[in-house]
């Protein structure tokens, strides 16, 4: 699988099976894992990155018929993939960790246990065989204590979407707001102390 992806240089189809089909591009293979950068099907553009194992796909197809629909699209859009740096695929300890450390959110899937469910947020800590999230919910708000997860588990890895990405900026414009307020409470009581203390 590894030698076959690594010569795609065009949009492909993979399937997995855990009956999960990604389109993408493909930008990274090691022995176990590959890099793909993930099309957006529905709106014909790029949209985040995904990791997953080489053993879970079942079967895989490269759009390099210039005549196909999405080829087309592609070409006519002028989509171009963009590739990554810093993102070890050595391990699934070393995926969760290096996507942490260069991107905002991390979103996690264990497809072999947890069907149509992903978990976002920030690694806190990454062992031999376990790790742990400080997960953000849909409404941009925070956990306050980690979860734990087994990597052994892992299906996917994904990171820099549109969806997250609103996320974090929402939760972010939210902390900026709170010490905005404070700044203002601070200051209005000062006002107030000044103005009894010269009274």
């Amino acid at each position: 699988m590894p030698t076959l992806l690594r010569t795609n240089g065009s949009l492909s189809l993979t399937a997995k099976k855990y009956k999960d089909k990604l389109l993408g591009f493909v930008l990274a293979v090691s022995d176990d894992f590959t890099l793909i950068q993930i099309f957006d099907h529905d709106y014909f553009n790029l949209d985040g990155y995904c990791i997953f194992e080489n053993d879970s796909v079942k079967k895989f197809r490269v759009y390099d018929d210039e005549e196909y629909f999405l080829a087309e699209v592609v070409k006519k859009k002028k989509v171009k993939p963009r590739p990554v740096s810093g993102v070890s695929l050595e391990s699934w300890a070393t995926i969760l960790q290096t996507v942490n450390d260069n991107f905002n959110l991390v979103v996690v899937e264990s497809e072999n246990i947890y069907k149509n469910q992903s978990n976002i947020g920030r690694l806190e800590k990454v062992g031999k065989k376990t790790f742990s999230l400080i997960e953000i919910y849909t409404d941009a708000y925070w956990d306050e204590k980690p979860t734990k997860y087994k990597l052994k588990n892992l299906t996917k890895v994904s990171f820099n979407n549109a969806y997250e990405n609103t996320l974090w900026n929402i939760s972010e414009s939210r902390k900026k707001n709170v010490k905005q307020i404070s700044l203002n409470s601070v200051f209005s009581t000062t006002k107030n102390f000044i103005r009894i203390y010269e009274q």
